[in-house]
């Protein structure tokens, strides 16, 4: 199987025909197994302690600008492109945010927004066109799942009792 590898100083890439390899200090490794590689080598995703708020700020803006160019089948299983109304709203609520999360695109026609403390609590917001939901997932075992209004007030308060600030 041929393999494509790049070095880059924010990384190093490796891609074949089903996958993509991601290796760098102020990255995750990210593993995936699209047809288009090189639509997925866009998700890196950065280290929040590599960077400062600024920095991923703009690592967000661009992910979604990126996210706004995939097309039919991006995931390699039928995925439709992102409505560009939901890439519109938090496109603009981004900056007002008081930490920036990680950002993914879903096949359910979603964005997730994502924070997760080094102890394993985890917090999401999936966003849909018309609707959101919260999901929390804490490392002593609670679990909190509920439907929300994705406004910025909304996911700060979340984000400042997740990080207790």
């Amino acid at each position: 199987m041929n393999s494509l590898a790049l070095s880059t100083p924010q990384g190093t890439y490796t891609a074949n025909s089903r996958n993509v390899f991601v290796s760098s200090s102020s990255s995750n490794v990210y593993l995936s197994h699209p047809t288009n590689a090189s639509a997925m080598l866009s998700y890196v995703i950065p280290n929040p302690s590599a960077h400062s708020d600024n920095d991923l700020l703009i690592k967000n803006e661009t992910k979604l600008k990126r996210i706004s160019l995939l097309e039919y089948n991006w995931n390699g299983n039928g995925a439709y492109p992102l409505p560009q109304a939901i890439i519109d709203y938090i496109a603009q609520m981004l900056p007002s945010l008081i930490r920036q999360p990680e950002i993914f695109p879903t096949a359910s026609d979603s964005i997730q927004l994502e924070y997760e403390k080094e102890n394993g609590d985890y917090l999401e917001f999936e966003i849909f066109e018309s609707s959101a939901r919260l999901f929390q997932s804490m490392s002593d075992g609670y679990e909190k799942e509920e439907e929300i209004i994705p406004t910025k007030e909304k996911i700060n308060e979340a984000v400042r009792m997740f990080y207790g600030v």
